[in-house]
């Protein structure tokens, strides 16, 4: 294919290429699209005219990718994830101040202190956006960006992300593993991952999670969906945890929670921390100044 055929592909035939591919039929795709079904058709047989090159097998009942197609395939989707960050971008340059704002915060990944310098600053900087916050554990951010209830997220780092995000990572938080001062752990010299076996794991799920509850040290785990009853079912000598330590310190000071001294990890566990956001999703000014503001305060 020459660079004049390139130029002449428009978005939209690339659109319905990858849709179709992605519901499997020309009807499906027209309907996700809110377009005819022959128009859908039109733009991938144009696709093909334009390329040279039979994208579909049309012989069955539904159409069925052909080796050229599948090898396209991968290379459509990034580029309608380059022309959506290109198409984001421009429309963020020209965008004014949102009106309302959501953001999604998972409580380890940053201290109440530094949340609320950043929303002090915030509320003198937009005083008519209208921001919510949500307390969203483990992947509930991610999970409330994709289904559109909320704008930004702020989480632990996570391996794989959907294509459709974009992250930046801000920073690292730290886990500490501690028990109740009553609790039997608490009077051990040195843990190891035998000791935990037998005790009760208490740990963090998301409350969308369908995963069942499940532990690599502790025959019994229980999960709770806010750090805040986390440490105190801790406090009260019921199992140990691994928490965050911005948020167990005072416990630590006063003496109601201890440290495990375990011999498996030395200091305590870093964790990296990402802000999210829509890739689609047009950043206004209050987004951009929020998303700089957390990671300015999580970084330093």
């Amino acid at each position: 294919m020459t660079a004049k055929q390139f130029s002449y592909l428009a978005p939209e035939q690339l659109e319905a290429f990858e849709v179709t591919a992605r519901v499997g039929s020309f009807s499906a795709a027209a309907r996700q699209l809110g377009k005819a079904q022959s128009t859908i058709s039109g733009l991938i047989n144009n696709l093909e005219i334009d390329t040279g090159l039979e994208l579909f097998d049309r012989s069955r009942r539904e159409p069925m990718l052909t080796e050229h197609g599948q090898s396209l395939l991968n290379d459509v989707r990034a580029v309608m994830n380059a022309f959506n960050r290109l198409d984001a971008k421009t429309r963020s340059l020209t965008a004014g101040v949102e009106d309302s704002l959501t953001l999604a915060i998972d409580e380890a990944a940053i201290s109440q202190g530094q949340l609320s310098a950043t929303l002090a600053a915030f509320s003198e900087s937009f005083q008519t956006v209208k921001l919510q916050i949500i307390l969203a554990p483990e992947s509930e951010p991610a999970a409330l960006i994709k289904s559109g209830q909320a704008d930004l997220g702020l989480m632990l780092a996570s391996d794989d992300y959907p294509e459709e995000f974009e992250f930046k990572g801000i920073g690292t938080t730290y886990f500490e593993a501690v028990v109740g001062a009553a609790h039997p752990l608490a009077q051990l010299s040195e843990v190891s991952a035998a000791s935990l076996r037998d005790h009760l794991h208490l740990r963090i799920g998301a409350r969308n999670s369908t995963a069942k509850a499940a532990s690599d040290f502790s025959h019994r785990v229980w999960q709770v969906d806010n750090h805040h009853q986390l440490i105190e079912l801790v406090r009260q000598g019921l199992g140990w945890a691994s928490a965050p330590s911005h948020l167990v310190q005072r416990y630590l000071a006063n003496g109601s929670l201890v440290k495990l001294p375990t011999s498996y990890q030395l200091t305590p566990f870093p964790h990296g921390v990402d802000l999210i956001w829509p890739q689609s999703r047009t950043l206004g000014h209050a987004t951009r100044w929020l998303i700089d503001a957390l990671a300015k305060q999580v970084s330093s």
